[in-house]
């Protein structure tokens, strides 16, 4: 779902969407975890399938520091 430049990410785990920032989209709730969502479904994936750990060190020191430690 987008309309003009939007992006919205959110984490998959074994099926189950946790996105903890769909309320910075109208009708949204502030926490959506669940199986199935039609409006996440409608988002047309825009980069790789996920941005798994080996690329974690490219987020800002300060909180990569705070995860590994």
């Amino acid at each position: 779902m987008q309309d003009g430049p939007r992006s919205h990410a959110w984490v998959t785990v074994d099926g189950t969407i946790i996105d903890i920032t769909a309320d910075q989209f109208e009708g949204q709730p502030p926490v959506f975890v669940g199986r199935q969502s039609s409006w996440h479904e409608a988002w047309a994936p825009t980069v790789g399938p996920y941005c798994g750990p080996e690329n974690w060190p490219m987020y800002p020191h300060d909180i990569w520091h705070a995860l590994t430690t």
